[in-house]
């Protein structure tokens, strides 16, 4: 396994990790906030590097995943946590994508991750994303959109290019 990560190899690579916990006695639970989520959940066809999550325990996880990516060629950081800092705070509308012995691993909902997305404001990599999610989340107009946004990220912290960007996909 090399490469992009569908959504066949990234549930295979969690349900070995699980697999690999649950032989230790340990139990995983992640919560998904990348693109992963994207692959997983919402588009199916998408791929990605690695996967962007929130998890516990932390060391038991990261030396299971390191075993798991010697096993498979992969970068040692195809499971990591770095998402952590870009975070708005819990997602109330997660979704359980799948429980399997040692492992619980949640997806982030469509308006947490269009907040997510939005406040990043990059266009170049984002606005497939942007748009797909937007119509998954039943937004109305693009006022409405930005006040998602606004829930999850206190004004101070969004750039004007956030909301530009969202003007410039979503109002065609």
């Amino acid at each position: 396994m090399s490469g992009l990560l569908d959504r066949d190899a990234i549930i295979a690579l969690l349900t070995e990790l699980g697999n690999a916990l649950a032989a230790e006695g340990e139990h995983a639970d992640l919560f998904l906030a990348g693109s992963e989520s994207m692959a997983l959940a919402y588009s199916t066809r998408r791929a990605t590097r690695d996967l962007d999550a929130v998890f516990e325990p932390k060391q038991v996880i990261y030396a299971a995943a390191e075993n798991i990516a010697r096993t498979h060629g992969l970068a040692t950081d195809w499971l990591n946590d770095a998402v952590k800092g870009f975070l708005p705070g819990t997602d109330p509308n997660a979704t359980t994508l799948f429980e399997h012995p040692g492992i619980s691993v949640r997806v982030a909902s469509p308006p947490y991750l269009f907040a997510m997305k939005a406040a990043a404001a990059r266009i170049e990599r984002d606005a497939e994303d942007l748009q797909y999610l937007y119509r998954l989340s039943g937004f109305r107009s693009v006022d409405e959109a930005l006040d998602c946004v606004t829930q999850y990220y206190p004004p101070h912290l969004l750039t004007p290019k956030t909301e530009l960007i969202l003007r410039e996909l979503l109002e065609t």
